[in-house]
This record gives C-alpha cells, structure tokens and sequence, in this order.
C-alpha cells in the first residue's frame, strides 16, 4: 500500500498532473471522434451505409499510410502499444 501512496503523489506535480489530463482528453477525443463522425454523417439528407463507409475509409487512409511507413523504417505504429 505504501507504493500506491508513493505513486498517488504524482499527482501533486503540476507538470505531471497538466501532462495526465492532456493525455486523458486526447484519448478521450480520439475515442469518440469516429461515433460523432458516423452521427454527423448519418445525419446529413441522403446518406446512406456507403456514404459513411467512405468517409470512414477516407479517415482510415492517412493512419494506414503512417503505419505502412514506420513499419518500413521500423518505428512503432501509432496506437498499436508497440
């Protein structure tokens, strides 16, 4: 218990703190970003399935492209924990 304690006073930190809250909305954003994307797709007049399977795919591209990269130059893959 006296580690958690230890770990818990982290937090008191500022930079450590202003970093944590950082990562926490950007993870956060990055999580909700593709179900706000499918709502506002699905919501414009005419759209359909497709209509959003292609602007998913159109989001997709960039981040396969970099992952496609860094694996050729053997970097990690973003959002791959590797």
């Amino acid at each position: 218990m006296h580690g958690f304690r230890r770990d818990l006073g982290l937090l008191r930190d500022r930079r450590f703190a202003l970093l944590l809250t950082a990562r926490t909305v950007s993870v956060l954003g990055a999580s909700f970003a593709p179900v706000a994307l499918a709502f506002g797709v699905l919501g414009l007049p005419g759209a359909t399935a497709a209509t959003l399977s292609a602007v998913l795919t159109a989001e997709a591209l960039p981040w396969s492209r970099s992952c496609w990269s860094a694996a050729s130059s053997r970097t990690a893959c973003p959002g791959t924990g590797s």
